[in-house]
C-alpha cells in the first residue's frame, strides 16, 4: 500500500498545484480585466471629452457660418433692392418702347386697311360692273330666246 500511498499523496499535490494554478490563473485574469475595464472607461472618456469638444467648435463654426449667411443674406437683399429699382425704371422704359411700337404698329395697320377699303371698293365696283353687263347680255339673251320662241310657235 505504500505505492497507493505515494499515488495519493501525488495527486493530492497534483491538484494542490492545479487549484494554485487555478486560482492565481482566475486572480490574474481578474487583474487584468479590471485594468481592461479601467483603461476602456479612460479611453472612452477620454473619446467623449474629444467627442464633445469637437461637437463645441464645430457648433462655434456652424454659428460663425449661419452669421455670415445672414450678412450675405442682408446684402443680396440690398442688392436686390438695388436692382428692383433699376429694373423698374428699365421695365418701364421698355413697356414705353413697346407701347409707341404697338402704336406705330397699328398706325400702318390702319392705313393698310384703309388703302385695302379703297382697293376693294374700286375692285368691286368693277366686278359689280362686270356682272351687271354679263347680267344684262344674259337677261337680253334670255328675252330674245323666250321672243323667238313664242314667234315661233
Amino acid at each position: 500500500m505504500s505505492t497507493n500511498k505515494k499515488y495519493n499523496k501525488l495527486k493530492e499535490k497534483s491538484q494542490n498545484i492545479h487549484d494554485s494554478l487555478l486560482h492565481e490563473i482566475n486572480k490574474t485574469n481578474s487583474k487584468n480585466k479590471k485594468i481592461i475595464s479601467k483603461q476602456i472607461n479612460e479611453l472612452s472618456n477620454e473619446i467623449k471629452d474629444k467627442y464633445l469638444l469637437m461637437i463645441k467648435e464645430m457648433d462655434k463654426k456652424i454659428k460663425s457660418k449661419k452669421e455670415e449667411i445672414n450678412n450675405l443674406k442682408k446684402k443680396m437683399s440690398e442688392l436686390n433692392k438695388l436692382t428692383n429699382a433699376v429694373n423698374q425704371e428699365k421695365f418701364l422704359n421698355e413697356i414705353k418702347e413697346i407701347k409707341n411700337q404697338t402704336v406705330k404698329m397699328f398706325k400702318e395697320k390702319l392705313k393698310k386697311i384703309e388703302s385695302f377699303k379703297e382697293n376693294a371698293i374700286l375692285v368691286y365696283d368693277k366686278e359689280f360692273e362686270k356682272l351687271n353687263k354679263k347680267c344684262d347680255k344674259t337677261m337680253e339673251e334670255a328675252k330674245k330666246e323666250i321672243d323667238e320662241s313664242f314667234s315661233t310657235k
